[in-house]
């Protein structure tokens, strides 16, 4: 049986910039009631053995290559790439890409120059099929700030072209110290247990759900988030999950007022009050759908407080 598993997918340690050590990410976030979390120290993998003597909760490890035009995560790559002499980004990708590797793009509108150098998305990808994933919402901020606000943009506007990327969650994770929104994360669509290896393939199959706290269950006669189903008349059984919330009730507080789908051009296919029940669509050809969650943090209104990958037909 598929169900819902928290994870963190871009964390640091003493091994590049972070402050905490490898068992110390762990132990946290096993605090912060994670299930998972992706190792991605800056150009290197020297973490990834300590990684191996903790068995706490599921390691997918991988590495953000940190560049002048924009920073890269690759997940279970067999083969490094020369960060420091990209003169070809397509190729780049497609060498994380065929050694079995998943392709990231880290906080794409983040503040370049003279603020952190590089960590704006700069360079001229001709074919996003080599993109796994887009890190749309990052650094704990709310989802609708700009540079998240401009984030999403650009995945619908990618899912608009027929490119099939997952929406994740980015805390950046460097330090306890700091950090917003403590119960955001991504929530990944996993069958049974959770393995690092699910949790690759359910990032690769766009089995993705970006949260502050309160998700979705989401189903279309056994298909959810990341699948293929037919066109016409479709009939979604929505089940609202408010148990992370909870345990950070006392940080913040969030209440769900409206779910929202959108489909391609960043038109609404639905809206309607966030309950417990069905949402009929009339699902078009060759088109995606993306469920939102709208309600209430700490009280203010007309705040997006979760988000699915695609539903496709």
């Amino acid at each position: 049986m598929k169900k819902w598993f928290p994870c963190e997918l871009h964390c640091h340690t003493l091994h590049s910039d972070g402050s905490f050590s490898v068992k110390e990410l762990i132990d946290t976030a096993k605090a912060r009631h994670l299930s998972g979390i992706c190792l991605t120290d800056h150009n290197t993998v020297s973490g990834w053995y300590e990684a191996d003597l903790y068995s706490d909760i599921s390691v997918l490890k991988g590495t953000e290559y940190t560049t002048y035009h924009g920073h890269i995560l690759s997940l279970n790559a067999g083969r490094m790439i020369d960060c420091f002499d990209i003169t070809d980004i397509d190729r780049e990708l497609r060498i994380i890409r065929e050694s079995g590797g998943l392709v990231g793009m880290a906080h794409p509108y983040q503040l370049g120059t003279p603020i952190c150098t590089g960590g704006r998305w700069e360079y001229d990808v001709k074919d996003f099929s080599l993109v796994n994933y887009m890190e749309i919402w990052s650094e704990g901020e709310m989802l609708m700030t700009p540079a998240n606000h401009r984030a999403r943009k650009w995945w619908l506007s990618l899912l608009d072209k027929g490119y099939r990327i997952a929406p994740t969650f980015g805390r950046d994770w460097h330090r306890t110290a700091g950090n917003k929104l403590t119960g955001a994360c991504t929530f990944l669509h996993i069958d049974g247990e959770i393995t690092p290896k699910k949790m690759k393939d359910a990032i690769r199959n766009g089995r993705t759900q970006l949260s502050l706290g309160i998700y979705m269950n989401i189903d279309c006669d056994g298909k959810s988030v990341g699948d293929t189903v037919e066109k016409g008349k479709r009939s979604f059984l929505i089940n609202l999950d408010s148990s992370r919330a909870e345990l950070f009730r006392e940080e913040y507080s969030l209440s769900a007022e409206k779910i929202r789908v959108i489909t391609q051009g960043g038109e609404t296919a639905y809206e309607g009050k966030a309950e417990n029940g069905r949402v009929s669509l009339v699902l078009k050809e060759n088109s995606y759908y993306v469920f939102e969650l709208w309600g209430r943090l700490n009280g203010e209104e007309n705040h997006l407080i979760a988000l699915t990958g695609a539903i496709y037909t």
